[in-house]
């Protein structure tokens, strides 16, 4: 999910020259004369320097030790150069936020829009009848199907909490878990009525449910303490652990399972380790992967299989004496469920679309593309041999009866969205894509609006150039592009019919997509038109990233990152996962900077020489990275799994939690880096989540007030740039007395920026700043900040 360069220019020049030819011939008689004008873009040599803003005394740029009712100015010159070698130069500045107060806290304050639901289990009883659970408001999303799944309904339930687990031993007898809280429902008449059970132990957390019937269940989850296995034979009544911390595994438990009608079972958990059970209440280890385990499944008591990270792929013939790996060689990607139908049929299931079959008990495996490809299938069925049910975590459910060969989506009342990618023009105007053909646009950062794409293929990457052009990838080989901030958007041929999965742009309007099969495309048109690049690999290709057009980054799903210096005529590899086992997420270039970020798995990484040699640091056991996007050269943030959100501001050194509220039940599949303490993410079902800075301080009022007054405010003094016609006034000195010089600092989301001194003759002068505040009664202790942005147009006015 790789997007535009998306932070303000450092510099923008244009000059236009108009030449006139007058052509003319005398003929007898009479005489003509023909003209033409012909235009050329001539770039000025900008300069823009702001590194004594950015960095060195702190005393340029830190107000310190304020109580309220006090006002203070910094005490040494903000420099900022800036200049042309071939005409004047304007210098201007705003705040790339839209949504901070001028000086705001650097806590983060979290807003989560949820429009849609999310499925996190799913069960085929029959052909006909399945029931599935979300975490959705309406009805808790319980629903079921009576048509094999081409229809799913809500069914009432009113006892509140949203479904983590399901488990219909028959299509009227439906047992569920509950995620966030202890509570285990049951109902017997298919819905009609459901009752509760809690689960016993200090913040009991069910995670997965299996039920035999309508009296005998097994759930895992945890308390406190620690994992858990719980067992009923009442229906729920009474609980007895029969599997804790100190008896069995210290791991989560992802998932359990029972061969039909006996109590042989087994369970995995989040180390890799498979637990069994021939009696329903003695647990013992049978191995371990060392990868997350995310689902088993169990045709009778021999044969079993289980799926997990890095496409692991674990088989039993013998009841689980011995285990196999059987691992397909064209899965790079974290595999989430199984089905194992009886005659040896074995369907799986995972992120970026994949899903594959076996006619052999899971010996070997063939991969099944869908019309309609999610970030993660979360969720399979197989109802026969050869008819299909998948699920996303968005509601979006796909039936095939042929095998793969086509695919129809199910109908959902009010379905959401699983989003798979957001880019930025400026700190408000976004774009965000998704399943099923979806891009929404926003304008304020708030509120969005849905787009006409013209397809229903399910789009993976979106790449903005500036505020009217984009490029958005997807399913198919599909590449949708508009000239008009979406107004229309129109197909441009690809040539291929792979997915293409990531998006990237650079200056001088170059455009690369990487998708399967080692699939490059470039164009040198801003996207108009696009040429593939030979890659020399048929593994996907996850993730790009450019910096001018020549130098290019492509990440591949078995974890490595390859490097081109010449547009792509050559490539070697430079950096990635040394195990080779997990997927690279991003790749993201610091605009005019040799500093880049990329991620794969749980692990962050940044390079300062364009990519040739990389730093990498792990964000914790447990962590799948899905997107990271920089600030700058040290502040980065990151979205991925379970709801985690994190930010840098070392380098990557040390990582830090920004948000974790919808931990267990969102996984942000990409993050917006908009400020230092302001991004935009966006996730499954119909999820985008926006961070901004705390209480803060208001900008300086008019120009002419005075910083007298209760409110307090923070402003921006030009003291002094010789060489200039200054927009702003300069006075030599910038006193809190004066307010004549006295500034507030634009929000770029809803206003341009603002000009404040144009050189007067060709040639690099430095304006010179001083920042100002006064602090509030009201506002409360805490350590505040605010970003600010300058950029240089030539030629200046």
């Amino acid at each position: 999910m790789m997007r535009a360069l998306r932070h303000p220019p450092r510099s923008i020049a244009c000059l236009v020259l108009l030449c006139a030819a007058i052509i003319g011939a005398t003929m007898p008689g009479n005489a003509a004369t023909s003209g033409s004008v012909v235009g050329v873009n001539v770039l000025g040599a900008t300069t823009l320097d702001a590194t004594l803003c950015a960095s060195g005394d702190p005393t340029r740029t830190t107000l310190t030790g304020l109580v309220s009712g006090v006002s203070m100015v910094t005490s040494a010159d903000c420099d900022v150069a800036f200049g042309s070698s071939n005409t004047t130069a304007t210098l201007r500045t705003y705040m790339p936020s839209p949504r901070a107060s001028a000086l705001a806290s650097a806590t983060t304050n979290v807003t989560e829009v949820a429009n849609g639901n999310r499925v996190l289990d799913m069960e085929m009883v029959d052909a006909s009848t399945g029931w599935s659970v979300g975490d959705g408001t309406v009805n808790n999303r319980i629903r079921m199907t009576s048509d094999g799944g081409a229809t799913w309904n809500p069914v009432a339930n009113t006892l509140g909490g949203g479904g983590r687990s399901v488990s219909a031993p028959t299509g009227s007898i439906v047992w569920a878990t509950r995620y966030a809280n202890s509570n285990v429902i049951r109902t017997s008449n298919a819905g009609g009525l459901w009752t509760s059970r809690p689960l016993p132990g200090a913040n009991a957390r069910a995670s997965n449910i299996y039920a035999a019937d309508a009296t005998t269940a097994w759930v895992v989850g945890s308390v406190d303490a620690g994992p858990r296995i719980w067992y009923t034979t009442d229906g729920g009544s009474n609980w007895n652990v029969v599997c804790d911390e100190i008896t069995c595994s210290t791991s989560q438990w992802s998932d359990i399972d029972f061969a039909p009608g006996t109590t042989i079972g087994w369970a995995v958990n989040q180390t890799g380790d498979i637990w069994g059970t021939t009696d329903g209440s003695s647990w013992s280890l049978q191995t371990t992967t060392g990868n997350n385990l995310n689902a088993i499944d169990a045709m009778d008591p021999n044969r079993v299989i289980a799926v997990g990270s890095y496409g692991q792929v674990m088989t039993t013939t013998t009841g689980g004496a011995t285990w196999n790996d059987r691992t397909p060689t064209d899965s790079h990607f974290t595999l989430r469920d199984i089905s194992y139908r009886a005659n040896g049929v074995v369907w799986i299931a995972g992120e970026y679309g994949y899903l594959a079959k076996s006619i052999n008990h899971g010996l070997t495996f063939s991969m099944k593309k869908s019309r309609v490809e999610s970030t993660a299938f979360a969720h399979i069925a197989a109802t026969a041999d050869d008819t299909v049910i998948a699920a996303n975590f968005g509601e979006l459910f796909i039936r095939t009866a042929d095998a793969g060969s086509t695919w129809n989506v199910a109908t959902v009342p009010t379905p959401s969205v699983n989003w798979a990618d957001n880019d930025a023009a400026d700190g408000a105007r976004m774009w965000r894509v998704g399943s099923n053909g979806r891009i929404d646009r926003t304008i304020d950062g708030v509120t969005w609006i849905q787009q006409t794409s013209g397809t229903t293929e399910a789009l993976h990457a979106v790449a903005v150039l500036d505020r009217s052009r984009v490029v958005v990838a997807g399913a198919s080989g599909t590449i949708l592009r508009t000239v008009d901030a979406g107004a229309t958007w129109a197909p441009i041929a690809s040539g291929t019919a792979e997915t293409l999965r990531s998006v990237a742009v650079s200056k001088g309007e170059h455009v690369w997509i990487v998708g399967d099969n080692g699939m490059i495309l470039r164009s040198t048109d801003a996207g108009a038109t696009f040429a593939p690049v030979p890659s020399g690999m048929t593994v996907p290709l996850t993730a790009v990233g450019t910096w001018d057009g020549t130098t290019v980054l492509v990440g591949t799903a078995n974890g490595n990152l390859r490097r081109s210096v010449d547009a792509g005529a050559s490539w070697t590899s430079v950096a990635g996962d040394p195990t080779g086992e997990n997927h690279v997420t991003a790749i993201r270039p610091v605009p005019e900077t040799a500093t880049v970020w990329a991620a794969w798995g749980a692990n962050a990484a940044r390079s300062t020489d364009n990519g040739a040699t990389w730093a990498v640091t792990s964000q914790g056991s447990g962590t799948f990275v899905y997107d990271l996007d920089p600030v700058d050269s040290q502040t980065a943030w990151s979205g991925g799994r379970f709801g985690q959100l994190r930010r840098t501001t070392n380098g990557g050194a040390t990582w830090s939690s920004a948000f974790t509220g919808s931990a267990g039940i969102r996984s942000f599949n990409s993050v917006v880096a908009l400020g230092p303490d302001d991004a935009s993410v966006v996730a499954d079902a119909d999820t985008t989540s926006t961070t901004a800075p705390g209480p803060g301080t208001p900008d300086y009022g008019d120009p002419g007030a005075t910083w007298a007054g209760a409110n307090g405010h923070f402003g921006i003094c030009l003291r002094q740039a010789p060489g200039t016609g200054s927009t702003w006034p300069t006075t030599g000195s910038c006193p809190t007395s004066d307010g004549t010089n006295w500034r507030a600092l634009p929000d770029h989301g809803g206003l341009a920026a603002a000009s404040v001194a144009t050189t007067l003759v060709p040639g690099t002068v430095t304006a010179s700043f001083r920042f100002g505040v006064k602090v509030a009664a009201t506002l409360p202790a805490g350590t505040y900040r605010a970003p600010i942005a300058f950029e240089v147009t030539a030629p200046g006015g």
